[in-house]
């Protein structure tokens, strides 16, 4: 039937003894939804009723008042594992995470195959030089060696044309000669008068041109050959 008003909220009785279970009876009409009563202390336990004939369903009533939270019960037995469902649309890539820190060591693993020879790098820069090595021990005398054939005499060379003599430079200018002195009484033997001064050389005539280069002279004979060094 249709739904009746809500009627005001009662006290919460106390909680009577549990009956004995009676037979189901057929399920009448939902009545109207009252008040949410306060909440009764729980009563002991009555004995378990014989189980009664499953009653047809009952039409829905109007959705009740939210009741109050209840205890968390106890974690119930894990279910069979359901079919995998379909692949979610893919997520935005997350913000890069902080560096982990650097792991363990792992173990060394065993040797691979010889890979395929790579190829050739580009040419390094030239190294810095290196410091200059410890000088060898000296090595025993090698062997002497064979004296080398002589070699042939090369051809004489043409006499050169002999050079122009080169011209003769100009005559210097003569000094002027100093005035006579006057002739004086005979007297004591005066001192040596000094030195008249040299008059001055005339100037270097200029130098004759260079004569041709002679012809090359005979090949001088091979040397012996030195004794050679020590390894």
């Amino acid at each position: 039937g249709a739904t009746g008003s809500t009627g005001a909220q009662g006290i919460q009785g106390e909680t009577g003894s549990t009956g004995a279970t009676g037979s189901t009876g057929a399920t009448g009409a939902t009545g109207a939804k009252g008040d949410q009563g306060v909440k009764g202390d729980t009563g002991a336990t009555g004995e378990q009723g014989l189980k009664g004939d499953k009653g047809d369903t009952g039409a829905t009533g109007a959705t009740g008042l939210t009741g109050a939270k209840g205890d968390q019960g106890e974690k119930g037995d894990t279910g069979a594992k359901g079919d995998t469902g379909a692949d979610g649309a893919k997520g935005d890539t997350g913000a890069k995470g902080d560096k982990g820190d650097t792991g363990a060591t792992g173990l060394t693993g065993a040797k691979g195959d010889q890979g395929d020879k790579g190829e050739t790098g580009a040419q390094g820069e030239k190294g810095d030089t290196g410091a200059t090595g410890a000088t060898g021990a000296t090595g025993s005398q090698g062997e002497k060696g064979e004296t080398g054939e002589k070699g042939d005499t090369g051809a004489k060379g043409d006499q050169g044309d002999k050079g122009d003599t080169g011209a003769q430079g100009i005559q210097g200018e003569t000094g002027a000669t100093g005035a006579t002195g006057s002739t004086g009484a005979q007297g004591i033997q005066g001192e040596t008068g000094a030195t008249g001064a040299t008059g001055a050389t005339g100037a270097t005539g200029s130098t004759g041109s260079t004569g041709a280069q002679g012809i090359q002279g005979e090949a001088g004979a091979t040397g012996s050959t030195g004794a050679t060094g020590v390894q």
